[in-house]
């Protein structure tokens, strides 16, 4: 039987079972819809923005711990990579379970109690309360709860819609005080292929993992060829939802190609799709696209 580990190991697991590298992202996330709404004409508050980014945490927070309970079972079996489901806290510095369990909860809790304040003083909409209250159910609803998405091939599309078009247009709801158009919306669609893609290509390098223990991923339930289709589909979906999107005058030009920039990095990641195990040509093509569309939304917003 292994020791309990100190009180200062058990804050450091709990710092990384946070996932503060996607945390980070996340705030870049959120800006794309800050832009975007500004970009049409939404009058923005900076005090605004920070509180709503600062109530999304917790939800955020509980969303990352869950995951770490429900893949304890994975990241003892599989060998890591940066962007497996779990941190690797639970089996490397042996904590249980269990606390991971308790962090989400209390995380949980504290989001409910914040955006709860939050539309009570009229710091936050209802809009922007129900998107928050939605972007938790489906984040926790990805690895835990009576139909867990992740282990019944839903988690893919969870995600994508979680982080590829909820939370930018939560960005936008806060920003514009809860006045999110269907063009803002129908904006982040692309986005929502591309992390899509990301999904494939991070969950293949723990499939056997992922299977041993129950967690049905489309990577452990597909076949190569399948999956390859599936990533080439996401990747179609990208540039045809972008060309519609500025065909209908919903984007200009200049985002158009933001967002297209990063089709050749998304086709490179395609090129090693499960014939190499490391997803990170994949990761940097979702990276470079959220850059390139916050620099060409920004070139809109401040030209």
């Amino acid at each position: 039987m292994t020791d309990r580990p100190s009180v200062i190991a058990r804050l450091y697991a709990f710092g990384l079972m946070a996932r503060p590298d996607q945390l980070l992202l996340m705030i870049a996330v959120y800006a794309m819809g800050v832009f975007v709404a500004a970009a049409q004409g939404g009058a923005v508050s900076i005090d605004r923005l920070a509180v709503g980014f600062g109530i999304f945490l917790p939800f955020a927070a509980s969303v990352h711990y869950a995951n770490e309970y429900a893949d304890a079972g994975t990241d003892r079996l599989t060998r890591r990579t940066r962007f497996s489901g779990g941190s690797g806290a639970i089996p490397e510095l042996g904590v249980s379970p269990k606390d991971a369990r308790a962090a989400a909860i209390g995380t949980g809790v504290l989001g409910v109690l914040a955006v709860t304040i939050a539309v009570s003083t009229g710091v936050l909409t209802l809009v922007s309360a129900g998107l928050l209250v939605v972007i938790g159910v489906l984040g926790l609803g990805y690895s835990v709860g009576p139909y867990p998405l992740a282990w019944n091939e839903l988690g893919e599309i969870d995600n994508a819609l979680l982080g590829g078009v909820l939370l930018p247009v939560y960005g936008a709801a806060v920003a514009t005080e809860g006045q999110v158009t269907l063009a803002i919306t129908a904006t982040f669609v692309p986005f929502g292929f591309a992390v899509f893609c990301n999904l494939l290509a991070t969950t293949w390098p723990d499939r056997e993992a992922d299977a041993a223990v129950g967690k049905r991923t489309l990577a452990t339930q597909w076949s190569r060829s399948q999956l390859r289709f599936a990533y080439a589909g996401g990747l179609i979906g990208l540039v045809g939802s972008a060309t519609l999107l500025w065909l209908a005058g919903a984007i200009e030009t200049v985002v158009a190609t933001g967002i297209l920039l990063s089709l050749p990095v998304f086709v490179w990641g395609y090129t090693g799709y499960t014939s190499q195990r490391s997803p990170e040509p994949t990761v940097g093509a979702m990276l470079v696209f959220v850059t390139t569309f916050l620099v060409s939304s920004g070139v809109v917003l401040f030209r």
